[in-house]
């Protein structure tokens, strides 16, 4: 058995470690595509629902 001296691990473990951090990446950002687009679109709607001039201002 050969210990490495420094050594974090076999790269059978980095590589794993790589593929974590790639699918941690992946999730958040789908996390914020499905909160923040249709937060951002329903908030666009309700501020032009809001500015649009009133009947009685026409």
């Amino acid at each position: 058995m050969v210990i490495k001296a420094g050594g974090t691990g076999s790269p059978r473990s980095e590589g794993r470690m790589t593929l974590d951090l790639a699918r941690w990446r992946f999730a958040t950002t789908n996390v914020d595509q499905f909160l923040f687009v249709p937060l951002t679109s329903g908030l666009s709607l309700l501020v032009g629902i809001a500015s649009a001039p009133t009947p009685a201002a026409v």
